[in-house]
């Protein structure tokens, strides 16, 4: 036996919108919320480039080590992209919640820009999406 409770509800309709760019500079998030005419706010969210990059470059090396002489460097480079996840894994968290309460704040609905494959392709080759 299963209970459902029901209620009527009202649709809710956003006064503004809070456009999300995912793809922006590769590793940010840029969030701009938008009224009728105009726009109300712009934020950059990036996390630590200098320590991502660094450990990004370890891993390239560490794999062509583990290719030319073998198992041995594969659990580092395990190490470091566990190190690079928990790395990420605050900023994306914290990104989050930053954005869930401006679109809380400013009464808008959540428009997300995602990355598609093709699209961070063209990026890095040169050519506009």
């Amino acid at each position: 036996m299963a209970l459902v409770f029901a209620r009527e509800i009202k649709p809710y309709w956003a006064e503004r919108l809070l456009v999300v760019d995912l793809n922006a500079l590769h590793n940010c998030v840029v969030s701009a919320v938008v009224g009728e005419h105009h726009i109300m706010t712009i934020g950059i969210d990036m996390p630590n480039l200098g320590k991502v990059g660094r450990i990004q470059k370890k891993i390239a090396h560490i794999k062509r080590l583990s290719a030319k002489r073998g198992y041995s460097y594969c659990n580092r480079s395990t190490e470091l992209k566990s190190r690079l996840w928990r790395l990420w894994r605050p900023f994306e968290e914290v990104t989050a919640r930053k954005l869930v309460r401006l679109a809380r704040q400013y009464k808008a609905a959540i428009v997300l820009h995602s990355p598609n494959d093709k699209s961070i392709r063209a990026l890095k080759e040169g050519a506009i999406v």
